[in-house]
């Protein structure tokens, strides 16, 4: 079943979610251990690319997941130029979609992409830089990759508009955090159980304590460890425009409506904004 239906979970699916963690994690500590990006002390142009590649995603109707791959495969792959850096996200971001995604950008479309300052034979070189970079291991976890799951163990006793709307906060602040170089340093883990705390808060849920207390017991997690991480965060978040409208129109959406409306699933396609939701507006 899909992991967005926001179906409350059985004891059956929360026992496939901490599976699936645990290996998440030994993926993230040792085959996927999260490289820090090896090009740009100017932290603004890393975060300028990928707010870029969100808005190619975006443009092209693809999972926003794959620009969280996508920054993967370009944190770790060396470059030194500007030029460089720029032709390894493009590429990153098209090999991520190669793999993850139904439909792709083809080398050409990328050649147009870049105004001419490439050629196809520059994408196929760092394509293979790129690959020999990650030793051919494509497919790295995600905090989204966390969150899916995380959202499984929580108590049957939250109900599915607030499930709904800690799914949608939880993944905005993910996503922001990975246009930041600041929180590359921190595993996926941690950034989306900090994500979904931050989302709690912001909620004002009346369980947060329950929240936290399951997703501990069921991970091996605790919010002492991540507790700079979420200060982080919150200080980060403080004066992001697109969070305090993501939040008045999931409050709006998600307000208690008669049983025979419409459901928050069918709503989805309304949140729409004016401005990338991962621009950072401090």
């Amino acid at each position: 079943m899909n992991a967005f239906t926001m179906t409350l979970t059985s004891t059956e699916k929360r026992e496939e979610a901490k599976d699936k963690i645990a290996v998440l994690q030994r993926q993230e500590a040792t085959t996927y251990r999260r490289p820090l990006p090896s090009f740009g002390s100017d932290k603004h142009w890393r975060q300028s690319i990928v707010e870029w590649m969100y808005d190619i995603v975006d443009s092209a109707s693809m999972q926003r997941d794959v620009v969280a791959v996508a920054s993967y495969y370009l944190d770790a792959t060396s470059v030194s130029t500007r030029e460089e850096y720029q032709l390894c996200a493009m590429t990153a971001l098209q090999l991520a979609m190669k793999l993850y995604c139904s439909s792709s950008m083809s080398w050409s479309s990328l050649v147009r992409l870049s105004r001419g300052a490439f050629n196809e034979d520059d994408i196929r070189v760092m394509e293979n830089r790129i690959l020999e970079s990650l030793k051919w291991r494509v497919h790295p976890p995600t905090a989204n990759c966390f969150l899916r799951e995380y959202l499984q163990l929580l108590p049957e006793s939250v109900d599915t508009n607030s499930l709904y709307r800690l799914e949608q906060i939880s993944r905005f602040v993910t996503e922001f955090a990975s246009c930041l170089n600041s929180f590359c340093q921190y595993q996926p883990s941690h950034l989306a159980f900090a994500g979904m705390c931050v989302a709690m808060q912001r909620m004002e849920v009346g369980m947060v304590t329950n929240i936290h207390e399951c997703i501990e017991a069921h991970t091996g997690m605790n919010f002492d460890a991540i507790t700079t991480l979420w200060t982080e965060l919150q200080q980060s978040l403080a004066h992001n425009v697109s969070l305090h409208e993501l939040q008045v129109s999931m409050a709006a959406l998600c307000s208690p409506v008669p049983r025979d409306t419409v459901s928050p699933l069918v709503i989805k396609p309304v949140l729409q904004f004016g401005r990338s939701p991962r621009q950072v507006s401090c």
